[in-house]
């Protein structure tokens, strides 16, 4: 089992997204969880491909996302 934790702080806000790699049930409930509490999301992947995918399809700020955190 393998989980993977991305924070996002974005002014005084954070963000706790999870990845989780080969979860159970009863595990991807409390991650999901973890991560709703934490703002986020959570997502679970079987491979390599599919982290990449969640990594840089879904999660990768837009550069309108870094703009507005960045007061530019």
């Amino acid at each position: 089992m393998f989980h993977f934790w991305r924070t996002v702080i974005s002014g005084p806000e954070a963000k706790v997204n999870i990845i989780g790699f080969d979860v159970d049930d009863d595990g991807q409930k409390q991650l999901k969880q973890v991560a709703e509490a934490g703002g986020g999301n959570y997502a679970t992947v079987r491979d390599k491909s599919e982290f990449e995918d969640v990594i840089l399809k879904k999660w990768k700020p837009s550069i309108f996302q870094l703009i507005g955190t960045q007061g530019v």
